[in-house]
């Protein structure tokens, strides 16, 4: 919807407008009705002229006759202009009537002119009757002359009353046309001032009512601006108060952080101090298998060295094993005292088929001493690789794999299986470990499994140890319970593609 200044421009247009079309109307009867009348007042000059100049011919053809008829013989021209003045007498008294563009006279309208002009025909013809007699017939002279000067005393008081006559008309034109010229004049003016009252009086108004608004809204602005200025410098004040005070906090909340990463520091050293504590007791559950590896495999040179008969290759077979087992128990050892140190472990890209394989193999003489059947269903053409510190994933395999071997001791010999198998998708491989014992009982918690085992002999850190490991690798470790029996142990890890993103800061420290 317009705005009232709108409303108000085109109401004024609008007015503007029709004030236009009066003038030119005004114009158009000026041109169509005055300037006519004017042109016809202009006119009306000659027609009084020759209408005056007729009286002055009617003498003259009278003069001119008396002239002749005195003595024909004395003036022998005055015959053909006594003619001429005739015809020219007569020619204008028909133009005054009915008109004459050669002599510029326009048909009378005025009734009463009319009626004398008409009343003029007798004395007319009666004079142009007797001029004729007096030259045709002179000797009827005498006559001729006593009727035209009895015509011409009718005529030219007639004459001049119908010259009266046209100067009154004149007159009377004048008159109108000075009163219609005053009408014309009077409505311009009023117009003009309707013009000023309709139209510029109220655009003088918006124009005068726009400057003040401007000018208020100008006085508001440099107010405004003034206040903007002393609220910007109160809030400069205000903020250079703040950044002194946040100065002050800031160099408070350092000192604070400082004191927060220094206790954090004691706290995490008093954690590894407690945990060297847990490890203390776990180094004994860990290193108890590679030492049980060692006794057997000492048992077994004893074995095998007691005759005569002596193969090397089971020995030397054996001996390494020892070796083996004791490098392995000095890494677990080596592990423990790093996780007390925070040392950074390294990792290399390893093949998850390889590493299940050599965990077969270290866990091989133990299972065989417990009966179990060991089955791999590792896919061959898989190449899934991870991003790993092999020792700390054999020793979480080996944890699972063991602890699966204890749990089918249930078992009777020969029925007695573990299997081991993976699965991979297209961000993690999942190794899986199941067995047909008795699984887990229902309370067991896997994520709080610290100090919690399902054997008796058992500490509980294995499986925690486990998931601290794989928890720094960004993997996990699940558990479920078989319906007919036994149980899973899943061990996930990311593949390579993820694992090599892994910042050094997200690896366990043992």
């Amino acid at each position: 919807m317009p705005h009232r200044p709108e409303l108000l421009i085109r109401r004024l247009g609008r007015r503007y407008g029709i004030a236009l079309a009066v003038v030119a109307g005004l114009l158009l009867l000026d041109q169509a009705v005055l300037q006519p009348l004017l042109v016809r007042l202009n006119l009306s000059a000659p027609v009084i002229n020759l209408a005056g100049r007729q009286r002055m011919l009617s003498q003259s053809i009278a003069k001119d006759a008396l002239a002749i008829a005195i003595d024909p013989q004395a003036h022998p021209s005055a015959d053909l202009a006594l003619q001429d003045k005739l015809a020219e007498w007569r020619r204008v008294h028909e133009g005054l009537k009915q008109g004459d563009a050669s002599l510029k006279l326009s048909e009378t309208r005025n009734p009463e002119i009319m009626s004398h002009l008409t009343g003029l025909d007798r004395q007319v013809s009666s004079i142009a009757t007797a001029v004729n007699e007096l030259r045709e017939r002179p000797y009827q002279r005498h006559r001729s002359i006593a009727s035209l000067l009895a015509a011409e005393r009718e005529f030219l008081p007639a004459m001049d009353h119908i010259v009266q006559l046209y100067e009154e008309d004149a007159q009377q034109q004048v008159v109108r046309l000075r009163a219609t010229g005053l009408v014309a004049t009077m409505l311009v003016i009023t117009l003009m001032a309707g013009l000023y009252w309709l139209v510029l009086g109220p655009a003088v108004t918006l124009i005068r009512q726009q400057v003040e608004r401007l000018e208020t809204h100008e006085l508001e602005l440099m107010e405004a601006r003034d206040q903007l200025e002393q609220r910007v410098q109160e809030r400069t004040l205000q903020l250079s108060d703040l950044n002194v005070a946040l100065a002050e906090e800031a160099s408070q909340r350092a000192a604070s952080e400082q004191r927060t990463l220094q206790l954090q520091s004691q706290l995490a050293h008093a954690s590894r101090l407690n945990s060297l504590g847990e490890l203390a007791t776990g180094i004994a559950h860990e290193l108890n298998q590679p030492l049980g590896a060692i006794s057997n495999y000492a048992e077994t040179l004893l074995i095998l060295t007691d005759g005569d008969l002596v193969d090397r290759q089971p020995l030397v077979r054996n001996a390494s094993r020892i070796r083996e087992s004791a490098q392995r128990a000095g890494a677990i050892i080596r592990r423990m005292r790093n996780f007390v140190r925070s040392r950074t472990t390294p990792r290399a890209i390893e093949s998850v088929n390889s590493l299940i394989t050599d965990v077969v193999a270290l866990c091989e003489p133990d299972l065989q001493s417990r009966s179990v059947t060991v089955r791999v269903e590792c896919d061959e053409t898989t190449h899934s690789q991870v991003f790993v510190d092999a020792i700390q994933i054999q020793q979480v395999l080996v944890n699972v794999i063991r602890n699966a071997a204890q749990a089918v001791e249930c078992r009777p010999r020969g029925r007695r299986v573990v299997s081991i198998s993976t699965t991979w998708s297209s961000e993690d491989i999942d190794i899986r470990v199941d067995d047909n014992g008795e699984g887990f009982p229902d309370e067991f918690d896997v994520a709080g499994a610290s100090l919690q085992s399902t054997k008796p002999d058992g500490l509980g850190l294995g499986l925690s140890i486990s998931r601290s490991i794989l928890a720094t690798h960004g993997g996990e470790l699940q558990t479920a319970n078989h319906e007919e029996g036994g149980a899973r142990v899943t061990v996930r890890l990311p593949l390579v593609e993820t694992t090599s993103r892994l910042e050094p800061a997200d690896r366990l420290c043992c």
